[in-house]
C-alpha cells in the first residue's frame, strides 16, 4: 500500500513535529523548561566535581 500522503496526513505530520521541538526547546528562542532543567542539572554535577576536585 504505497501511496500519496495526503494534506491532512502532512498538517498533522507537521504538528507533531511542532510538538517535539516544543519538548526539546530547540526551536524558538527562548528554553523550555525540559531544557532548562536539564541545564540545571548539568550546573549542579559541575559544581559537584569541581568542589570534590578543589577538596
Amino acid at each position: 500500500m504505497n501511496r500519496k500522503p495526503n494534506s491532512t496526513e502532512l498538517v498533522s505530520h507537521a504538528k507533531l513535529r511542532q510538538k517535539r521541538s516544543k519538548w526539546f526547546g530547540k526551536p524558538d528562542g527562548y528554553p523550555k523548561p525540559m531544557s532548562l532543567m536539564l541545564l540545571f542539572l548539568l550546573i549542579v554535577l559541575l559544581s559537584v566535581y569541581v568542589a570534590e576536585f578543589l577538596k
